[in-house]
């Protein structure tokens, strides 16, 4: 691409705008030697660039994690230690206290056994002489030990006892009695705690069995001891809330105390493991559970020498770790502690570390996407940044060699600087001031335009941007395109146009050379427009430009100044005939059809034209003028040219005027709704009417129908005025009485808008009026041009049940084939037939051909125009079955439609069925036509 090709003749190759000749000079050829040292060493600046790696918080996160675990592995390990040592405290304590309750067990153990002793030898020395009562007077119980003695014969019969209820009494079948009877055994007995009137509540049994001088067995001799007798120096000891007790060896508790729930009594060893660890071992420590099978209890027991008992002593696990749960407490706090510190540190950490690396990352992306290449250099030389945007815009696709950072460095510098020459040693280093900021714009061989900043860093070293700016160039030349020619077709615009103009003026064009305006609108274009979409308008507009400008010469401008307005200018020119038969031309080639998407197009166009010198010396003046002949042309039937003259003005002033008070009388609701009847042919009743618009002007007075709905259809007021009239006629037809069919007309620009249907069904719900009652009467244009959207509306609108008329048939655009693409209810026959027909029999036989023609299709008739006898009569003849006209009924206001109604059935109601009574005269005299509407 070349510069010039972008307007830009002030940067010339390998140059920049600001320096003086010599110096860009000199700075162009130094960012060649540039050029070629990164196509040389780019490959290996892209080695040598940062690795993409993805940095990540993870090592940061296992820190924390190990900072958050070691306290609390130090916390636990901890508690562990002081609750194994909480543990061995109270198995320590629990075992001293054991063998404290083993020493003052053994010794009241045998003292009982000392006393049962002391019987038996006493019993076996006086014999029969033996005081029992004496000998118990004389027994001395150590600690004031309360027990009740006994002695039974040898068949267990209690022949004396210290409790005169048991006296008398026999225990043979006693354990501690049955216990004696082995000969093989002499031991003291220790029995289970029992309740009875020999032993009273709780008491545990101890015996030895009574000999006689022989050897044999001569009895029992029993102590019975309370089993808090036995366990009371267990208020001695410091047992907190812990127990003793005192078990026999199959681990039923024998006594204890204190008396806590479910450590005494017969199952205190609850568990088989616990009954096991405790009878199996002479001595130890266990911890007893409790019911829920937590561990309650940590207790020591040990057996008793010489003696079938076992010493247990425990500690409550509440008292034993109260110390170590409140450690524990205070541990797991200050661990928590701890860990949110850590944990809050931690989390700024990482965030920080987030940050960072999203920074990093972000600079990385922003680097590797941005548009511009960046190169950093530091004091040193060395490059620190660079990013591979620089490669694309300088590298080449040759094969690189390896070469240094710094070199590079050294180079950008010497590019922007000068500074720094080529044979300069690599030792040197970019100090502050050595590099200073600028920039350079600049063409590469390959037409890519760039553009180079340099920015000195306070430190030294440099950083350079590269930016491809040849789309910010392209761009601005195609904004100067844009804004001398329509985006659309790529003609000239009106900004074009008066600067071609104005320099057709300063060339000093005169009465020698004529110069023509020409405003070109396009006649119906709008329609197409709005039926077949913008799209299909928009490529009519460029087919248009395309034959325009295939018509011009090449000193000609075209232009459009918008929608569907073009202006041409024909320069040197010999005579005014040229521009005439030049507009003949264009209009005929214009008429020619478009093919647009497939469907054919049949657009027309309306020429103003206006002549520089004569009609005006500057380029307002000239489109004013031309735009009054245009509007002469477009209001005298379209399709023409017209050329301006001073009598236009006037004209064109009172049409606009006329315009003008046209739009307010609609505003102000000035307009008239008249209504001519239409007739049965045969009895001449009164079937229905046609609503037709009229305007009383304040000064005119009434204006032609023809005036102000041509008007109406050139400024675009004819789709609200066709709305309105179809208001007004729903509305009167529903103050009738009876209700007739009214007809109502509607244009083609109203059959091309897709809001028909709506109105209509307002009209028809605001009046509360049936369909059947509605008439809609279209002309044979509206077919004309094949408009798929006319078709669709009529369709529409038939499906709703109201009538469609086809009127003025036969004249115009007449074709059978609009019979056959649509079924239309009734003809309207133009007056031009109805009365000709007397004087040409050509007419007279297209009349009738055309009435044979709708009876055979089963089509309504009316016959408009009729204003004779005659006529009347010749269309009753020839079937016709509706006829109106002046005969018989003028257009009325809608306030005299009533009376006609109701004098119309008065007259005609006897003779409905007798055609022959009902002639025109006799109808005129019945209900004359009234004569003072328009």
């Amino acid at each position: 691409m070349q510069t010039a090709d972008l307007g830009l003749a002030g940067l010339p190759r390998n140059g920049r705008r600001a320096p003086p000749p010599d110096e860009a000079t000199a700075r162009w050829h130094s960012f060649a030697g540039a050029s070629r040292f990164f196509a040389r060493s780019g490959h290996a600046i892209r080695s040598l660039l940062p690795s993409s790696k993805t940095e990540t918080p993870l090592p940061e996160l296992i820190a924390i994690g190990c900072f958050l675990i070691l306290p609390w592995i130090g916390i636990i390990a901890g508690l562990h230690h002081e609750c194994r040592g909480a543990e061995a405290a109270a198995v320590r304590a629990t075992g001293n206290l054991a063998r404290t309750l083993e020493e003052s067990t053994r010794r009241t153990i045998g003292q009982i056994d000392y006393i049962l002793l002391s019987a038996r030898q006493l019993k076996l020395a006086e014999g029969e002489r033996f005081d029992f009562q004496r000998w118990v007077r004389t027994q001395t119980f150590a600690e004031d030990l309360t027990a009740r003695v006994a002695m039974a014969d040898r068949t267990g019969l209690v022949v004396a006892s210290t409790d005169t209820l048991a006296s008398g009494s026999s225990i043979a079948k006693r354990r501690r009695f049955r216990a004696q009877l082995d000969p093989a055994r002499d031991d003291l007995f220790v029995g289970r705690p029992m309740t009875g009137p020999d032993g009273g509540a709780g008491s545990i049994q101890f015996s030895r069995r009574l000999v006689g001088p022989d050897g044999a067995f001569a009895g029992v001799v029993a102590l019975s001891v309370g089993g808090a007798e036995l366990a009371r120096h267990s208020g001695s000891l410091d047992l907190g809330s812990g127990f003793i007790s005192i078990l026999s060896l199959n681990g039923t508790t024998l006594a204890g105390g204190p008396w806590a729930p479910g450590l005494n009594g017969p199952q205190a060893v609850a568990t088989q493991a616990e009954r096991r660890e405790v009878l199996d071992h002479p001595s130890g420590s266990l911890g007893l559970r409790d019911g829920a099978g937590h561990v309650s209890h940590i207790a020591s027991f040990r057996h008793l020498r010489d003696y079938p008992l076992i010493v247990m002593v425990g500690f409550d696990t509440d008292a034993v770790f109260d110390w170590y749960r409140g450690l524990r407490v205070d541990a797991l706090l200050g661990g928590a502690a701890v860990s949110c510190a850590v944990g809050l540190i931690g989390f700024f950490w990482v965030r920080q570390k987030r940050r960072s690396v999203a920074s990093r990352r972000a600079l990385s992306v922003t680097l590797d996407t941005i548009s511009q290449g960046v190169l950093m250099v530091d004091v040193q030389g060395k490059v620190v940044v660079i990013n591979p945007r620089v490669l694309d815009l300088l590298a080449g696709p040759d094969e690189l060699a390896n070469a240094a950072m710094k070199q590079v460095a050294f180079q950008a510098s010497e590019l922007m600087t000068g500074v720094i020459s080529a044979d300069t040693g690599r030792g040197l280093t970019l100090a502050a001031g050595s590099v200073r900021s600028d920039k350079v714009e600049t063409a590469l061989k390959n037409g890519t335009i760039i553009e180079i900043r340099t920015h000195a860093l306070p430190d030294g070293g440099f950083v350079q941007t590269y930016t491809d700016i040849t789309e910010q160039r392209l761009a601005h030349a195609q904004v100067e395109h844009l804004a001398h020619h329509d985006a659309l077709t790529g003609l000239a615009n009106r900004m074009e146009l008066r600067q071609r103009m104005a320099r057709i003026i300063d060339g000093g064009a005169g009465e020698a050379e004529l110069t023509a305006l020409i405003i070109v609108d396009l006649d119906g274009f709008k329609p197409i427009n709005d039926t077949l979409g913008h799209d299909v308008g928009d490529q009519l507009l460029i087919e248009v430009a395309g034959r325009l400008k295939a018509l011009m010469r090449a000193s000609d401008v075209v232009a459009r100044l918008g929608g569907d307005e073009f202006v041409i200018l024909l320069t040197k020119l010999r005579e005014r005939g040229d521009v005439e038969s030049f507009a003949e031309r264009l209009l005929r080639r214009l008429a020619d059809p478009v093919q647009v998407d497939g469907q054919q197009i049949r657009i027309g166009a309306s020429l103003g034209i206006a002549f520089y010198p004569r009609d005006g010396l500057d380029v307002d003046t000239l489109l004013n003028q031309a735009d009054m002949a245009l509007y002469s042309a477009k209001t005298g039937g379209r399709g023409m040219y017209r050329c301006f003259d001073e009598h236009l003005t006037q004209a064109v002033t009172d049409r606009r005027l006329l315009e003008r008070d046209l739009r307010r009388a609609l505003d102000d609701d000035a307009l008239e709704v008249h209504f001519q009847p239409k007739f049965d042919s045969a009895s001449l009743r009164v079937v229905g009417f046609e609503a037709l618009a009229r305007w009383r002007h304040p000064v005119r007075g009434y204006v032609s129908p023809d005036v102000f709905i041509r008007m109406a259809e050139s400024c675009g007021l004819i789709d609200r005025l066709g709305r309105w009239v179809l208001s007004r006629a729903c509305a009167a037809v529903a103050n009738w009485e009876p209700r007739l069919p009214v007809a109502v007309n509607v244009s083609v620009m109203q059959l091309h808008s897709d809001g028909l249907k709506d109105d209509i069904a307002a009209s028809l719900l605001r009046a509360g009026l049936a369909p059947e009652l509605l008439e809609i009467e279209v002309t044979e244009t509206v077919l004309a041009d094949d408009g798929q959207a006319v078709l669709a509306n009529l369709k529409a609108i038939k499906a709703m049940g109201i009538r469609i008329a086809l009127d003025d048939f036969g004249t115009g655009y007449s074709s059978l084939s609009y019979l056959r693409r649509f079924s239309f209810d009734k003809i309207k026959i133009d007056r031009a037939f109805v009365q000709g027909q007397a004087d040409d029999p050509g007419v007279r036989v297209i009349l009738e051909a055309i009435l044979d023609m709708c009876r055979n299709l089963g089509l309504a008739t009316v016959g408009e125009g009729v204003e004779t006898a005659e006529q009347l009569a010749a269309l009753r003849d020839r079937g016709c079955g509706e006829i109106q006209g002046y005969l018989l009924g003028r257009p009325m206001p809608g306030a005299q439609v009533q009376d006609f109604i109701r004098d119309n059935l008065k007259s005609v109601g006897g003779n409905a069925d007798d055609p022959q009574t009902a002639s025109a005269e006799r109808v005129a005299l019945r209900f004359p036509a009234r004569q003072d509407a328009a």
